[in-house]
């Protein structure tokens, strides 16, 4: 199978890279996997090359005709990695992404698939279009900030939409 490219930018909170400190970017496959190409194992891919501006490329598997061993999501799980100045130790950014690669790959940022701040709300449709139920188009892990927005029909008050915040 022909490897992706996949390309973005690495930048501090400050929109600076900074080259000193060793960054390198870690996709770990989430298991080993099957494909067209065989057996692929889950050595991790490894970023350590960038340009002065923070910019970088990676060479990955396309994760959209892979089906794990175990399961059947393929995907990179995402850590940033920096040396200290004393160098005693990696701090590593555990982030939390799952990295899909379509056929093409692309830009980062628009691949990834990064939670949002559990504070923030989506509102949008309640169904999903191949199902009859109540649901999600996305799937929600609930929190202390969630909050579910359903829709009912009241035929006594008729009403065909009633709309609720719970």
């Amino acid at each position: 199978m022909a490897l992706e490219n996949v390309h973005g930018t690495l930048a501090d909170f400050k929109g600076q890279f900074d080259n000193t400190i060793g960054l390198r970017i870690v996709f770990r496959p989430n298991g080993a996997a099957v494909g067209a190409g065989g057996i692929f194992y889950s050595k991790p891919v490894i970023v350590d090359t960038f340009s002065s501006d923070g910019s970088w490329s990676a060479q990955l598997q396309s994760t959209a005709a892979l089906w794990q061993v175990v399961g059947d999501d393929v995907f990179y799980i995402v850590t940033i990695e920096r040396l200290e100045s004393d160098g005693d130790y990696f701090p590593v950014d555990h982030t939390g992404w799952k990295l899909r690669v379509p056929p093409g790959g692309g830009v980062f940022a628009a691949l990834v698939e990064a939670p949002t701040n559990p504070a923030q709300m989506w509102v949008g449709p309640g169904k999903r279009p191949d199902s009859n139920n109540d649901e999600p188009v996305q799937p929600m892990i609930p929190s202390r900030y969630t909050a579910w927005y359903r829709t009912n029909t009241v035929p006594g008050l008729g009403l065909a939409n009633y709309f609720e915040w719970e």
